[in-house]
């Protein structure tokens, strides 16, 4: 899939989730201050990235109420009218909280992705809303999986890539029957192969 993808941001999006075994709300979270991808960190083999937050959707009445707990940002809701809006918190657990180091191909691709996002920036100027976030849109604005998982599906489609159910249901088939005692789930197949 990734041999035929042409959206840049989708690439690097699934180079980074294979390279790092991220949560989308963890890859979207990612901000600058947390990526280590200097020439020293490259060469050396130090290259990383730092997990320790997450965007998340959350109703705003539920904000209001839990008094934006663990919320490290709430970002401006797209309409007034919206019940939700997007935040960036602190993870759900103390192990969510870890260094992942990079390899190289993918501490390169983090290194051309800045520099473009940093011409977006100086072309923009002050329209440009800068939270630091890796995924921004263009205007700055955070990411939300949905935009992510309609690319993916676009590409799966456009290329007539195997889907992770038909690619279970094939190695279904390949195993012997006999191996399993209890039918095996296309999720737990997906766990699987993505391991």
């Amino acid at each position: 899939a990734l041999d035929v993808c042409e959206d840049e941001r989708l690439k690097l999006a699934l180079n980074l989730t294979f390279a790092c075994s991220l949560r989308m709300g963890e890859l979207l979270a990612l901000t600058w201050n947390c990526v280590d991808i200097s020439k020293g960190s490259i060469q050396s083999g130090t290259a990383h990235i730092r997990i320790n937050k997450e965007i998340q959707r959350v109703d705003r009445e539920t904000l209001r109420t839990l008094e934006n707990k663990d919320v490290l940002k709430v970002f401006p809701a797209g309409s007034k009218k919206t019940k939700t809006t997007l935040v960036l918190k602190t993870p759900k657990t103390v192990t969510s909280n870890r260094k992942i180091f990079l390899p190289p191909t993918v501490a390169y691709m983090l290194q051309d992705w800045k520099k473009n996002q940093e011409a977006e920036k100086e072309y923009l100027g002050d329209e440009y809303l800068d939270y630091n976030l890796v995924f921004a849109s263009s205007f700055g604005l955070p990411v939300e999986g949905a935009a992510i998982r309609r690319s993916l599906k676009k590409l799966i489609e456009e290329n007539d890539i195997e889907t992770q159910e038909e690619l279970c249901e094939r190695l279904k088939n390949l195993l012997p029957k006999q191996m399993f005692k209890v039918p095996i789930q296309a999720s737990v197949w997906g766990k699987i192969i993505a391991r």
